[in-house]
Protein backbone atom coordinates (compact mmCIF):
# COMPACT_ATOMS: atom_id res chain seq x y z
CA UNK A 1 0.00 0.00 0.00
CA UNK A 2 3.11 2.29 0.65
CA UNK A 3 4.66 2.03 -2.78
CA UNK A 4 1.05 2.63 -4.53
CA UNK A 5 0.53 5.92 -2.58
CA UNK A 6 4.20 6.77 -3.60
CA UNK A 7 3.43 5.74 -7.11
CA UNK A 8 -0.17 7.78 -6.92
CA UNK A 9 1.75 11.19 -5.89
CA UNK A 10 5.35 10.38 -8.36
CA UNK A 11 5.68 12.92 -11.32
CA UNK A 12 6.20 10.21 -14.18
CA UNK A 13 2.76 8.27 -13.52
CA UNK A 14 1.00 11.80 -14.01
CA UNK A 15 2.56 12.17 -16.88
CA UNK A 16 1.52 9.24 -18.52
CA UNK A 17 -2.07 9.67 -17.18
CA UNK A 18 -2.10 12.82 -19.55
CA UNK A 19 -0.85 11.31 -22.12
CA UNK A 20 -3.18 8.33 -22.06
CA UNK A 21 -5.73 10.83 -21.79
CA UNK A 22 -4.66 12.60 -24.91
CA UNK A 23 -4.49 9.45 -26.75
CA UNK A 24 -7.92 8.15 -25.84
CA UNK A 25 -9.49 11.66 -26.04
CA UNK A 26 -7.97 11.70 -29.96
CA UNK A 27 -9.15 8.48 -30.96
CA UNK A 28 -12.96 8.77 -29.39
CA UNK A 29 -12.37 12.75 -32.25
CA UNK A 30 -12.96 14.92 -28.35
CA UNK A 31 -10.17 17.09 -30.41
CA UNK A 32 -10.46 19.83 -27.76
CA UNK A 33 -9.85 17.72 -24.59
CA UNK A 34 -7.36 15.95 -26.61
CA UNK A 35 -5.10 18.91 -27.23
CA UNK A 36 -5.55 20.41 -23.86
CA UNK A 37 -4.63 16.84 -22.39
CA UNK A 38 -1.43 16.82 -24.75
CA UNK A 39 -0.74 20.46 -24.25
CA UNK A 40 -0.62 19.64 -20.23
CA UNK A 41 1.40 16.79 -20.76
CA UNK A 42 4.12 18.89 -21.91
CA UNK A 43 3.57 21.29 -19.57
CA UNK A 44 4.21 18.68 -16.67
CA UNK A 45 6.85 17.22 -18.51
CA UNK A 46 8.91 20.27 -18.30
CA UNK A 47 7.93 21.38 -14.40
CA UNK A 48 9.17 18.06 -13.45
CA UNK A 49 12.23 17.66 -15.52
CA UNK A 50 13.53 21.29 -14.64
CA UNK A 51 15.15 22.76 -11.47
CA UNK A 52 12.75 24.60 -9.27
CA UNK A 53 9.88 22.57 -8.37
CA UNK A 54 12.21 19.48 -7.75
CA UNK A 55 14.43 21.31 -5.82
CA UNK A 56 12.24 22.99 -3.81
CA UNK A 57 9.99 19.64 -2.76
CA UNK A 58 13.45 18.04 -2.06
CA UNK A 59 15.22 20.98 -0.01
CA UNK A 60 12.06 20.91 1.87
CA UNK A 61 12.83 17.44 3.21
CA UNK A 62 16.87 17.91 3.52
CA UNK A 63 16.72 20.81 5.16
CA UNK A 64 14.93 19.54 8.35
CA UNK A 65 18.42 18.07 9.64
CA UNK A 66 22.03 19.27 8.55
CA UNK A 67 25.04 17.62 8.77
CA UNK A 68 26.60 17.24 12.17
CA UNK A 69 29.73 19.64 12.60
CA UNK A 70 33.22 18.83 14.23
CA UNK A 71 31.95 20.32 17.64
CA UNK A 72 28.81 18.43 17.70
CA UNK A 73 30.45 15.16 16.86
CA UNK A 74 32.71 16.07 19.76
CA UNK A 75 30.14 16.40 22.25
CA UNK A 76 28.85 12.39 21.28
CA UNK A 77 29.51 9.91 23.97
CA UNK A 78 32.74 7.36 22.98
CA UNK A 79 29.99 4.58 23.41
CA UNK A 80 27.69 5.77 21.16
CA UNK A 81 25.71 3.29 18.13
CA UNK A 82 26.37 4.46 15.06
CA UNK A 83 24.23 2.37 11.96
CA UNK A 84 24.70 2.89 8.75
CA UNK A 85 20.82 2.28 6.54
CA UNK A 86 21.31 0.29 3.52
CA UNK A 87 20.18 1.59 0.05
CA UNK A 88 21.13 -0.87 -2.65
CA UNK A 89 23.59 -2.71 -4.38
CA UNK A 90 24.11 -5.42 -6.77
CA UNK A 91 25.65 -9.38 -5.98
CA UNK A 92 27.72 -8.99 -9.78
CA UNK A 93 30.49 -10.85 -8.49
CA UNK A 94 32.94 -9.47 -11.20
CA UNK A 95 32.43 -6.60 -8.86
CA UNK A 96 34.85 -5.22 -6.29
CA UNK A 97 32.02 -4.77 -3.24
CA UNK A 98 32.72 -1.00 -3.44
CA UNK A 99 31.40 -0.99 -7.19
CA UNK A 100 28.56 -3.33 -5.85
CA UNK A 101 26.89 -0.40 -4.10
CA UNK A 102 24.95 2.03 -5.62
CA UNK A 103 26.51 5.85 -4.64
CA UNK A 104 23.70 6.35 -2.47
CA UNK A 105 25.05 3.58 -0.01
CA UNK A 106 28.62 4.65 -0.93
CA UNK A 107 27.73 8.37 0.31
CA UNK A 108 26.07 6.92 3.69
CA UNK A 109 29.01 4.55 4.41
CA UNK A 110 31.45 7.21 4.10
CA UNK A 111 29.67 9.42 6.39
CA UNK A 112 29.75 6.77 8.55
CA UNK A 113 33.60 6.00 8.61
CA UNK A 114 33.89 9.24 9.08
CA UNK A 115 32.00 9.76 11.75
CA UNK A 116 33.23 5.92 13.46
CA UNK A 117 36.62 7.40 13.29
CA UNK A 118 35.88 10.88 14.87
CA UNK A 119 34.16 9.10 17.81
CA UNK A 120 36.69 5.73 18.14
CA UNK A 121 35.28 3.81 20.85
CA UNK A 122 31.74 3.83 18.81
CA UNK A 123 30.47 0.72 17.06
CA UNK A 124 29.66 1.30 13.83
CA UNK A 125 26.27 -1.34 12.62
CA UNK A 126 25.73 -1.83 8.80
CA UNK A 127 22.73 -2.64 8.00
CA UNK A 128 20.45 -4.08 4.70
CA UNK A 129 18.81 -6.91 3.40
CA UNK A 130 19.67 -8.59 0.07
CA UNK A 131 16.57 -7.19 -2.07
CA UNK A 132 16.06 -9.57 -5.02
CA UNK A 133 19.28 -11.66 -4.31
CA UNK A 134 20.87 -13.92 -1.80
CA UNK A 135 23.98 -11.23 -0.67
CA UNK A 136 22.83 -8.69 1.77
CA UNK A 137 23.41 -5.32 1.72
CA UNK A 138 24.93 -5.08 4.75
CA UNK A 139 27.84 -7.82 3.73
CA UNK A 140 28.69 -5.58 0.46
CA UNK A 141 29.10 -2.74 3.22
CA UNK A 142 30.71 -4.33 5.55
CA UNK A 143 33.37 -5.78 2.84
CA UNK A 144 33.65 -2.53 1.44
CA UNK A 145 34.56 -1.08 4.88
CA UNK A 146 37.34 -3.34 5.21
CA UNK A 147 39.02 -2.30 1.78
CA UNK A 148 38.44 1.32 3.05
CA UNK A 149 40.49 0.82 6.43
CA UNK A 150 38.08 -0.39 8.94
CA UNK A 151 38.70 -2.78 12.03
CA UNK A 152 36.44 -5.61 11.20
CA UNK A 153 36.26 -5.37 15.46
CA UNK A 154 34.49 -1.97 14.95
CA UNK A 155 32.16 -3.56 12.76
CA UNK A 156 28.70 -4.84 13.35
CA UNK A 157 25.88 -6.31 10.42
CA UNK A 158 22.06 -6.11 10.69
CA UNK A 159 21.27 -7.96 7.50
CA UNK A 160 17.97 -9.03 7.76
CA UNK A 161 15.47 -5.66 7.80
CA UNK A 162 13.78 -5.09 4.02
CA UNK A 163 12.35 -2.02 4.97
CA UNK A 164 13.83 1.37 7.23
CA UNK A 165 10.73 0.25 9.74
CA UNK A 166 12.11 -3.30 9.82
CA UNK A 167 15.86 -1.71 9.95
CA UNK A 168 14.21 0.40 13.68
CA UNK A 169 13.09 -2.91 14.84
CA UNK A 170 15.96 -5.08 14.23
CA UNK A 171 18.11 -2.36 16.04
CA UNK A 172 16.06 -2.26 18.65
CA UNK A 173 15.79 -6.12 19.16
CA UNK A 174 19.79 -6.73 18.74
CA UNK A 175 21.21 -3.73 20.45
CA UNK A 176 18.21 -2.14 22.55
CA UNK A 177 17.60 1.88 23.14
CA UNK A 178 19.72 2.64 26.01
CA UNK A 179 22.55 3.87 23.98
CA UNK A 180 22.10 6.92 21.85
CA UNK A 181 22.85 6.02 18.31
CA UNK A 182 23.56 8.17 15.24
CA UNK A 183 21.31 7.48 12.50
CA UNK A 184 22.92 7.73 9.19
CA UNK A 185 21.02 7.43 6.04
CA UNK A 186 20.51 10.27 2.76
CA UNK A 187 19.54 13.40 3.89
CA UNK A 188 16.01 13.08 1.69
CA UNK A 189 15.01 10.17 3.53
CA UNK A 190 16.41 11.53 6.87
CA UNK A 191 12.75 12.99 8.20
CA UNK A 192 11.14 9.75 7.76
CA UNK A 193 13.76 7.42 8.60
CA UNK A 194 14.43 9.46 11.83
CA UNK A 195 10.23 9.45 12.72
CA UNK A 196 10.78 5.48 12.00
CA UNK A 197 13.03 5.32 14.70
CA UNK A 198 11.98 8.24 17.35
CA UNK A 199 8.96 5.81 17.21
CA UNK A 200 10.31 2.49 18.48
CA UNK A 201 12.18 5.12 21.71
CA UNK A 202 15.20 4.87 19.88
CA UNK A 203 17.04 8.53 21.19
CA UNK A 204 18.68 9.25 17.90
CA UNK A 205 21.18 11.74 16.82
CA UNK A 206 20.58 12.39 12.80
CA UNK A 207 23.46 12.32 10.29
CA UNK A 208 22.44 13.18 6.65
CA UNK A 209 24.35 12.38 4.10
CA UNK A 210 24.05 12.04 0.33
CA UNK A 211 22.83 15.63 -0.01
CA UNK A 212 21.50 16.26 -3.54
CA UNK A 213 20.33 19.44 -2.94
CA UNK A 214 23.68 21.69 -2.99
CA UNK A 215 25.36 25.45 -3.11
CA UNK A 216 28.13 25.86 -5.08
CA UNK A 217 29.99 28.74 -5.18
CA UNK A 218 30.02 28.80 -8.93
CA UNK A 219 26.84 28.93 -10.69
CA UNK A 220 26.31 26.17 -13.43
CA UNK A 221 25.22 28.60 -16.43
CA UNK A 222 22.65 25.63 -17.66
CA UNK A 223 21.61 24.61 -14.43
CA UNK A 224 17.59 25.51 -15.37
CA UNK A 225 17.49 23.62 -18.52
CA UNK A 226 15.62 20.17 -18.40
CA UNK A 227 16.75 17.43 -17.18
CA UNK A 228 16.21 13.45 -16.81
CA UNK A 229 17.85 14.20 -13.11
CA UNK A 230 15.55 16.62 -12.06
CA UNK A 231 12.82 13.81 -12.81
CA UNK A 232 14.98 11.26 -10.43
CA UNK A 233 15.03 13.63 -7.93
CA UNK A 234 11.28 14.60 -7.85
CA UNK A 235 10.63 11.01 -7.84
CA UNK A 236 12.63 10.13 -4.73
CA UNK A 237 11.36 13.29 -2.88
CA UNK A 238 7.39 11.77 -3.31
CA UNK A 239 8.50 8.72 -2.19
CA UNK A 240 9.65 9.70 0.59
CA UNK A 241 6.57 12.04 1.15
CA UNK A 242 4.88 8.83 0.50
CA UNK A 243 6.32 7.27 3.17
CA UNK A 244 5.50 9.82 5.72
CA UNK A 245 1.47 9.83 4.67
CA UNK A 246 1.52 5.86 4.61
CA UNK A 247 2.83 6.02 8.68
CA UNK A 248 0.97 8.87 9.49
CA UNK A 249 -2.06 6.93 8.22
CA UNK A 250 -0.96 3.51 10.64
CA UNK A 251 1.21 1.93 7.83
CA UNK A 252 4.60 0.80 8.78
Amino acid sequence: MREFISFLISPLPILYILLISALVLRIFKKMKPAKIAALLSICWLLIISSRPIPYIIANSLEKRYRQLSDDEIKRIPDSVNIIVLGAGHTDDEDLAPNNQLNHYALSRLSEGIRLQKKIPGSKLILSGFGYRTDLPGAVVLYRTALILGMDSASLELSDRPLTTYSEADQYLMKFGAEKKLVLVTSAIHMPRAAMLFRSKNINIIPAPADFQVRHPSQKFTWRWLPASDYIKLLEQSMHEYGGIIWFHIGGK
